[in-house]
């Protein structure tokens, strides 16, 4: 019976806890029997990279097929794009293993050395490499940043489910059973734990479906996503969530009162009815603009006039504070204006250019002698390899099995370093280009904002002012955390020493790209 090796991979930890790694190693196991092979050995990358130099178990594998050459006669994976992230690699890696008389086969996409299904498998790498380059452009500034912009970067807390992209939404099973929980808590009439025991007996778990246990609750209880902020004290960031809260921020603030010993404050009167689609389209601004007095993400509404007119209004959704009611054409237009304010000058765009590039050849030269070193290993291997083939075809120094054994070890290691030298061409960023863009943003950013659609409006505005903007009474802006962009902007061009490393530059500006980039 041929035997066959397997090969699974995931990028991420999240997909690690998903089972993302078992339902792929069950759709190669079952491949195996459908097409006749044995499992030899499984290979599992966990949550590691797509560069070669990080793949321990792509390492491992070319190993394994070397040391056991004839013996195997297939890889298989779940498809193409769990086993290179370009063309490159995936040629140079196929290339390696059919040296070795070991054949590729993919669970989900149907390649294998007939004409049609080497060009469907030439079509697919260069579709899978395709992919990898669009999430590269598309990747965000971090963790940090995410979560200042009010988006939550870990595991959904009980009574949430992922929406994706870092937005939560209500998790319809055990959702009511958390809003009903602060609720009773927060009448201060009930004891802890005989609230968690009726919230149990009501159907409450657990996302792992277990008996929510007393520890959880607690705290559940302190957690101030469910009131809608995001908080960090690793990185002090508090940001108003890019998301609806669970529970009532009024019912969350008479919940800690119980817990700390205050007596619970009368519950507040009921607000008007609002607009209660996440991100609305007619309210761009909805959630990224807050109450000066009250600290409260505004919402927007529609109100019906006397003639049956519809106007668009933003407003503090607080109750008993009012002090921020405008019509959504007025404050939008103020908006506008307030980017148009903050347009740099042309002596700072010049420091901007200087110090980036300079801060970008100090931090590349690195990149490049390791370039260096191994196009030198390249070349030497190559030279090995050519030297072997003298000595075995022409001198006859060589038996065929020490020839063997040699040239499939050096055929390793010349694979293996050809793609750590690719890793580092691909790496190459068009540094010019991102700050021809990050100019074209800085000093058209009102225009922009009038010409993107609601969706990448929300995206721009948030990667300009993660934290948001807060607006007083007589709608000015006020905001404490800026983007890295503007920041400079707040002092004079020539107090600025260390710009690059202020801005962050590298993270930050291809994230700029995602707004004015296709879905």
């Amino acid at each position: 019976m041929k035997r066959a090796v397997i090969y699974t991979r995931v990028s991420s930890r999240d997909q690690v806890e998903n089972s993302s790694l078992g339902a792929q190693l069950t759709a190669c196991t079952a491949y195996c029997e459908r097409h006749g092979f044995a499992v030899d050995r499984v290979f599992v990358e966990e949550g590691e990279s797509a560069k070669t130099a990080d793949r321990t178990e792509l390492r491992h594998l070319l190993a394994h097929c070397r040391q056991h050459q004839g013996r195997l006669h297939a890889l298989v994976v779940y498809n193409l794009s769990r086993f290179a992230r370009d063309r490159f690699d995936h040629h140079a890696l196929l290339a390696h293993l059919r040296g070795l008389g070991i054949v590729l086969r993919s669970v989900t996409e149907p390649v294998d050395e007939t004409p049609s299904g080497e060009l469907m498998d030439a079509v697919l790498a260069g579709v899978h490499a395709f992919e990898n380059r669009l999430r590269a452009e598309r990747v965000v500034s971090g963790m940090r940043a995410a979560l200042e912009a009010g988006r939550w970067v870990r595991r959904p807390p009980v009574g949430y489910r992922s929406a994706g992209c870092g937005v939560l939404e209500e998790d319809p099973e055990r959702g009511p059973l958390v809003r009903w929980l602060f609720e009773r808590v927060a009448t201060g009439d009930y004891a802890l734990e005989e609230v968690r025991q009726r919230a149990v007996a009501r159907g409450l778990t657990t996302t792992a479906g277990k008996p929510l246990p007393s520890q959880t609750l607690s705290r559940m209880l302190r957690n101030p996503l469910y009131a809608g902020r995001v908080v960090s004290r690793e990185w002090a960031i508090d940001a108003p969530a890019d998301f609806e809260p669970l529970v009532p921020p009024e019912t969350w603030r008479r919940v800690q009162r119980v817990l700390d010993g205050t007596p619970p404050a009368a519950p507040p009167a009921a607000t008007a009815a609002v607009t209660s689609r996440l991100d609305h389209p007619d309210f761009p601004l909805r959630r990224f603009l807050r109450c000066d007095d009250c600290g409260v993400p505004l919402t927007g509404s529609w109100s019906r006039g006397s003639t049956g007119a519809r106007y668009g209004y933003y407003h503090c959704r607080t109750a008993g504070c009012r002090s921020v009611k405008a019509r959504r054409e007025e404050l939008e237009q103020r908006w506008v204006a307030e980017l148009d304010e903050l347009r740099p000058s042309p002596a700072y765009l010049r420091l901007l250019r200087e110090e980036v590039l300079a801060s970008w050849h100090r931090r590349h030269a690195a990149a490049r002698e390791r370039r260096t070193a191994l196009e030198a290993k390249v070349c030497t291997l190559r030279d090995r390899r050519e030297r072997l083939v003298e000595v075995y075809v022409y001198e006859r120094g060589l038996d065929r099995d020490t020839y063997r054994r040699k040239s499939a070890e050096l055929g390793e290691q010349l694979t293996l370093a050809e793609l750590a030298l690719q890793d580092e061409r691909v790496d190459e960023l068009d540094v010019e280009g991102l700050l021809a863009f990050a100019e074209h943003v800085l000093t058209h950013a009102g225009r922009l904002w009038l010409e993107l659609d609601p969706e990448r409006r929300r995206r721009f505005q948030h990667h300009l002012f993660p934290a948001g903007i807060a607006v007083t009474a007589d709608l000015a802006f006020r905001t404490a955390s800026t983007s890295s962009l503007f920041r400079p902007l707040q002092g004079e061009v020539g107090e600025e020493t260390n710009l690059v490393e202020q801005m962050g530059f590298e993270p930050t500006t291809p994230t700029l790209r995602t707004w004015c980039s296709p879905s």
